[in-house]
């Protein structure tokens, strides 16, 4: 069967396979971080398509090779695409990205994701909204998004939002990454383990098709501290602009227990596109009042969908990917405050039942 399932996927890119009463999924492309292309996207939807009533698959376990699980989808793929004029193609590829997570989420059997390393963007997509999510002890996670002219995506908005007011705009704006312990804490995984013990509940899980087991493995990696220093910026209400977000580091970062924090969070903060940072807050807004990963998802896509085409996106590439003198020069000035006015063209139909209705459906074969 895995032989069938990769057949149109870069040569062990992702390696689909069944153990016992499992399902397996393994990213493959270590030297890539795991990057997700529209290959594996695919290949990873027709088994978990062949698997949903297959009796014999009980359960489905999503891990990967090499130091991350997956840093995000492979945005230089649809970067290629816009610059060749393809955007259709660029959208449809993000959508197909979209889809996946929304199916793993929905999934009627229990899905069990192995999360180690650096976990970011679609690989947020790809574990985070599992049923069953386990961080390893060199779990990182963190969403930069921003810092490219992108905004968090792969559903990451309905995460962002259920955490404390200043969590959610600080990873989001600033790209801020937490630990195991801190992802614990704040809803984006249900457990931590050794990594010494993350082989043996694999074998396990496709042993027994019991996820029930991971309770009894499950270790402590840490103590989380990241709720703590952001109660620090005394945030009592959603942020609503990267300058509120910027003025509260400041405040707090003259208690000297808090200046390199602040400090490190205020340089992040600054590299990030302006613009972006505004959709990201109003995508957040928009979850906060009417939450759900299918809304989440779909206000996403209609966000990316006209970034795609923004000089901002191209920038940040140039700037972080390609060039990489990690100097990218946005249309709009740090500081900047963009009106709702400004921002709604982004957001507009994106919550409508119809766009919901028809981005749930499953992609066309």
């Amino acid at each position: 069967m895995s032989g069938d399932l990769r057949g149109s996927v870069d040569r062990d890119a992702v390696l689909i396979r069944r153990q016992e009463r499992a399902g397996r999924i393994t990213l493959n492309r270590p030297r890539s971080f795991n990057l997700l292309t529209r290959a594996m996207v695919r290949a990873i939807h027709a088994a978990l398509d062949l698997w949903r009533d297959d009796p014999e698959v009980e359960l489905l376990v999503i891990d990967a090779e090499g130091r991350a699980f997956c840093a995000g989808g492979d945005i230089r793929e649809v970067h290629s695409q816009v610059i060749a004029g393809n955007v259709a193609a660029a959208r449809e590829q993000i959508r197909d990205e979209y889809r996946l997570d929304l199916k793993l989420a929905r999934y009627p059997k229990p899905v069990v994701a192995i999360m180690n390393g650096a976990v970011m963007g679609g690989g947020v997509g790809l574990g985070c909204h599992a049923g069953h999510r386990v961080a390893g002890e060199r779990f990182q996670l963190s969403l930069p998004e921003c810092s490219i002219g992108w905004i968090p995506d792969s559903g990451a908005t309905a995460l962002l939002a259920r955490t404390p007011c200043g969590v959610g705009e600080l990873m989001a704006l600033a790209g801020l990454q937490i630990d195991g312990a801190d992802a614990l804490d704040l809803g984006f995984v249900d457990y931590t383990m050794d990594d010494s013990r993350c082989r043996d509940v694999i074998d396990t899980l496709c042993a027994t098709g019991e996820p029930a087991v991971l309770g009894i493995h499950s270790t402590p990696t840490g103590k989380p501290g990241l709720r703590d220093k952001v109660g620090r910026l005394r945030v009592s209400a959603p942020v609503d602009t990267p300058v509120a977000l910027t003025q509260a580091l400041e405040r707090a970062g003259k208690a000297p227990e808090m200046a390199d924090w602040c400090a490190k969070q205020l340089t992040a903060l600054a590299r990030g596109a302006p613009l972006a940072q505004a959709l990201a807050l109003r995508a957040l807004e928009a979850q906060r009042q009417r939450p759900g990963l299918a809304r989440a998802l779909a206000l996403e896509l209609r966000i990316v969908s006209a970034l795609v085409r923004h000089p901002d996106f191209r920038e940040g590439i140039r700037a972080m990917m390609i060039e990489r003198d990690r100097k990218p020069v946005w249309i709009s000035p740090a500081g900047t405050v963009f009106s709702r006015a400004e921002t709604d063209p982004f957001l507009r139909r994106a919550d409508t039942r119809n766009v919901i209705r028809k981005f749930t459906e499953d992609p066309a074969k």
